[in-house]
This record gives structure tokens, sequence and C-alpha cells, in this order.
């Protein structure tokens, strides 16, 4: 019985691992903290349930509202350009976030949409802990 308990306990545990978290999707509710550092607890030994490679919250023009039901698009290249490695919906809180396996490489160059209305980030990131500097450091992410 206790070997049993154990295995189901070794199940559940993250272990450094970052697996099955799953990803954000237009009306979920699911998500919380709007605009906190979501990697501080969805880590790979984060006491967050799941553990995101990517994660942020998007704005309204007026970086006080949550834009809800986004797009965030991922490139090889500025501006849209290169390769589209990546396309993951938001959610209704205005937070995007996967578990699912990123490669960031040399930096990837995030995109905003929404409706006809796309924000480009003309610098790459490396890992995707948005809100640590978005909102802390630089200006929430929003879209004109």
């Amino acid at each position: 019985m206790s070997a049993l308990i154990g295995m189901l306990w070794m199940d559940a545990c993250k272990h450094g691992r970052c697996e099955g978290g799953g990803t954000s999707s237009i009306g979920s509710t699911h998500s919380h903290n709007a605009g906190r550092d979501c990697m501080t607890c969805h880590h790979p030994d984060g006491e967050g349930e799941g553990c995101w490679t990517i994660a942020g919250t998007v704005y309204l023009p007026d970086h006080q509202q949550i834009l809800p039901d986004h797009r965030l698009l991922l490139f090889t290249r500025p501006l849209g350009q290169g390769d589209l490695t990546r396309s993951i919906d938001g959610d209704a809180n205005g937070n995007v976030y996967t578990s699912d396996a990123i490669t960031f490489g040399h930096g990837l160059f995030p995109a905003i949409v929404s409706g006809t209305d796309t924000a480009f980030m003309d610098e790459p990131i490396k890992d995707g802990a948005c809100n640590r500097c978005h909102g802390v450091s630089t200006a929430r992410i929003s879209v004109p």
C-alpha cells in the first residue's frame, strides 16, 4: 500500500520537469494573479499548479485593464519576420501561458494580436517570464 501511495505522489510532483501544465485558451478563466510574475510559482519545482515555459499578462492601452482573449505569436525575427514558431491564445483574464516546450535559441520576437491590432516587441526574449520585466522595469504589455 505504501509503495502505491509513493508511486502516486511521485507522479503528481514536477521534480524539475515542466510538463502537463496546459496552455491558456480563448474564454478560459482558470488563470489568476494578472500582472504578477507567473514564474515565481509556476516553475519546475514551484508550488503553483502547472509549470509554464512562457507566461504573462496583456493589458489595454491604459495599462490598467487586462486585454482578454488575445493571441501571442513568437517569431524568429523582429516585427513578425522570419518563421512563426508558436501561436498561443490568451485567456479571458488577460493571461497567456503554456507548459509546452519552447525553443528560444538565440531569442524569439513576440507579437500580441488583438482583432486587427498588433504590438511587436523589437528585442528578442530568451525565456518566457514576461511579467518579470513588464510591469516592473518596463511598461506592461499592451496592444494599441
